[in-house]
């Protein structure tokens, strides 16, 4: 069995979060951010990681909408 053969490549903190800041992309790319996981461990993170940015865009958007 091949030890490294569904390892992907993650990013701790997701790179959904880069935005249109080059600064922010590069920080989000150095190896202090990334680590070997699992593809499945992997999909399930990626998975949580959108449920959560979804839910703050929402919180975001809506204290947006209160202070205009």
């Amino acid at each position: 069995m091949e030890w490294n053969k569904d390892l992907k490549t993650d990013h701790e903190i997701p790179l959904m979060l880069e935005g249109t800041d080059p600064r922010l992309k590069e920080k989000l790319n150095k190896l202090e951010n990334l680590r070997l996981v699992h593809s499945k461990c992997n999909k399930e993170k990626n998975i949580e990681d959108y449920d959560l940015i979804k839910e703050y865009l929402k919180v975001e958007r809506y204290y947006y909408m209160v202070e205009l």
